[in-house]
């Protein structure tokens, strides 16, 4: 009888602890991004971010906190300021690349964010590979030497904010055809 007790009581504590521990139930709102290595919006981010570095030959990105530190701290700035453009003395002094994603309105998240990027692979000319202002976007998300990608997001009102951070930075000149491949 105890044994029976016992193998229900370790069931309902396995049910209850799975229920509390599912990330992927979570919703969290865009701008409440975690900063767990186990939250679904960065296994989101990093698989959007993976699947389209696999589509041109890039290895997948490692999660690092320091540049989703550094991302969400400039995301709640601009955020602050109702403003949207790069950091470029910060980008250049910690050696970070950046892309950025903005919306009014309709919530956006990482996922999102990198589509967006990611879609201006329309625009890029392969035949041609070099630095496009419609395509910069996309190259540092395909970026072959880029290792690492953190991510922050913030709101304010209606208005969302995606900031990227990536290391090594992309979109060096003369580095093209070797780091966006097809």
């Amino acid at each position: 009888m105890s044994k029976v007790i016992l193998v229900v009581l370790v069931a309902f504590l396995g049910v209850v602890t799975a229920a509390i521990v599912d990330w992927d139930a979570v919703d969290d709102e865009p701008f409440l991004f975690k900063r767990r290595p186990e939250s679904v919006n960065i296994r989101r981010c990093l698989a959007a971010h993976n699947e389209y570095r696999r589509r041109h030959g890039a290895p997948p990105l490692i999660w690092d906190t320091e540049l989703a530190n550094d991302a969400q701290n400039y995301a709640n700035k601009l955020a602050a300021e109702h403003a949207f453009r790069h950091d470029q003395k910060e980008l250049t002094v910690k050696n970070e690349g950046e892309n950025l994603a903005s919306s009014m309105g309709a919530k956006l998240d990482c996922a999102g964010a990198t589509k967006l990027w990611y879609d201006e692979v329309k625009d890029y000319d392969f035949s041609h590979p070099g630095f496009n202002h419609k395509t910069g976007h996309f190259t540092q998300v395909v970026w072959k030497a880029t290792k690492r990608v953190g991510v922050g997001i913030s709101s304010s009102g209606k208005e969302y904010r995606v900031v990227a951070r990536y290391s090594p930075p992309g979109n060096y000149f003369g580095q093209f055809a070797e780091n966006v491949e097809r």
